[in-house]
C-alpha cells in the first residue's frame, strides 16, 4: 500500500501520519508499527536488510525479492513490476 500511495497517488510517505493512515487502511496498527520502527533492533534489521540488498546488487526501488521455501527466487524492479510480483507471490510457478 505504500508503494501505490508513492508511486501512484504521489503521497508523502515521509508523513508519520500519512504512514499510519495508510497501515491502517490494510488493517494494521499503524501507531504500534511506528513506535516500533524506533526500536535499536528494528533500525539494526534495516540497516542488516539494506547491507544485503546491496551484496544481491539491488539498484534501484522498489525492488521487490521472492524467495520461496523451494529457492526459486526472482526480482523484481520498477513500479510496473509490482503486479508481476504480486502474482509471483500468489503461484512461485512464475519464478
Amino acid at each position: 500500500r505504500i508503494y501505490r500511495a508513492y508511486w501512484g497517488e504521489d503521497a508523502d510517505i515521509m508523513d508519520a501520519d500519512v504512514i499510519q493512515g495508510l497501515c491502517e487502511e490494510v488493517g494494521l496498527d499503524g501507531k504500534a508499527l511506528l513506535q516500533a520502527a524506533t526500536q535499536p533492533d528494528i533500525k539494526n534489521a534495516l540497516r542488516e536488510s539494506t547491507a544485503a540488498a546491496v551484496a544481491a546488487n539491488v539498484f534501484g526501488a522498489p525492488t521487490t525479492v521472492i524467495t520461496t521455501p523451494e529457492n526459486k527466487s526472482g526480482v523484481f524492479w520498477g513500479n510496473d513490476r509490482l503486479e508481476l510480483a504480486r502474482l509471483a507471490l500468489d503461484d512461485n510457478t512464475l519464478l
